[in-house]
């Protein structure tokens, strides 16, 4: 979900609109110029394709990795080929389709298979979450060779959806204005009690693995007083299913409408990972205590104490773009309170910026901690 990677494919991805140009509409908060948008072109099943082989990409990246911790019949320098060409596949899903939304999004009337197209995009944005609580979901239903063909249906089906009809124009915002900000305020006013209440220490437990797990379960063993206590798990939960659907009902309204810069097509797709991620990180959790298994380091890393043990990898994206779009999605709220409050658009756009940059580092520093590696060795 890198922002300059974003940029780059959304300028790849420019293709005429059906109608022609669209006429600019000033805005103080705009940042890119208005241009043709997608109509039919190909461009829209790059997303869903994606998907749709996302787990090769995290076979490829298992295998490759596999080989480079235990070298044996392929070459070192091959295994490490393989790494690198499956992390860039795997970051590009994302990245292609936060960049296809927005091209989509640059139209102020969207027909109905636009609109499809955009929602597909940003779920497949979400693939590596996606596919992780799908293999969550399956193992509460002991269904797990469901798997393979659900994911695969659902990806066809949006294949279909985004090639098929719809040329009408899509229905109005269901969210009038004053009602849009009520929600948004409503949202925002939930999201900063989840942070202070969850989000932020648990991120910060996470970073302490960097030093050792054993660091990781001891602050977890405090935390846990305040977000285990009677009153405060259940609110948490209250405020969790609030979060999801309050921003979805924010996604649902901005995608019938322009999308007018590319932070705004950030937030959207941060803020539809966040939903599934915490969907399917809150299912493994709470499964986990329900069979009497403590979620803590170890159930995390394994006896081995480390993710990259496992067999099969689609947990270690899971835990690099979780992170990730958290700090996107409140890098992207800042942006819009400073530039509510008047601040020049170059200081809220640097506050954003650095604020996705922290995400991305702080997710390297917990991936590389899940991996094994820590400062007291």
């Amino acid at each position: 979900m890198n922002l300059a990677t974003a940029g780059a494919f959304s300028r790849v991805l420019s293709w005429p609109a059906q109608g022609g140009a669209i006429t600019t509409v000033p805005s103080a908060t705009a940042t890119i110029s208005r241009q043709p948008v997608a109509g039919t072109g190909w461009p829209v099943i790059v997303p869903p394709a994606l998907a749709l082989v996302y787990p090769w990409m995290v076979v490829l990246l298992s295998r490759s990795v596999s080989a480079v911790r235990h070298p044996g019949a392929v070459a070192p320098s091959l295994a490490w080929v393989g790494v690198t060409a499956a992390v860039l596949l795997i970051c590009a899903v994302p990245a292609i389709g936060v960049a296809v939304a927005y091209q989509l999004g640059r139209n102020d009337a969207p027909t109905r298979r636009q609109l499809r197209a955009r929602w597909i995009a940003y779920l497949a944005v979400a693939s590596p979450s996606l596919l992780l609580a799908f293999g969550n979901y399956s193992r509460l239903l002991h269904a797990r060779a469901a798997v393979t063909p659900a994911w695969d249906l659902l990806w066809l089906g949006c294949l279909a959806a985004v090639l098929i009809g719809g040329g009408e124009p899509a229905a109005p915002p269901a969210l009038s204005s004053a009602r849009r900000i009520q929600v948004r305020t409503f949202h925002l006013s939930t999201a900063i009690a989840l942070l202070v209440l969850f989000l932020a220490p648990h991120i910060t437990n996470h970073v302490t693995g960097i030093w050792s797990g054993q660091a990781h379960i001891s602050l977890m063993g405090v935390l846990r007083t305040v977000y285990r206590a009677r009153v405060i798990e259940p609110l948490l939960m209250l405020l969790l299913v609030v979060q999801a659907a309050s921003g979805l009902a924010l996604v649902s309204s901005r995608l019938r409408g322009c999308t007018r810069n590319i932070f705004q097509a950030l937030q959207t797709a941060s803020g539809v990972y966040l939903v599934i991620f915490l969907v399917s990180h809150v299912a493994a959790a709470f499964s986990a205590r329900a069979a009497g298994v403590d979620p803590n380091w170890v159930w995390l890393v394994g006896r081995s104490g480390t993710l990259l043990s496992s067999s099969v990898l689609t947990v270690v994206p899971h835990y690099f773009f979780g992170p990730l779009a958290l700090f996107v999605h409140v890098g992207c709220g800042a942006r819009n309170l400073r530039l509510a409050r008047e601040a020049s658009l170059t200081s809220a756009n640097r506050l954003a910026v650095a604020l996705m940059a922290t995400g991305a580092m702080v997710s390297l520093v917990i991936l590389a901690a899940l991996s094994g590696v820590h400062l007291a060795q």
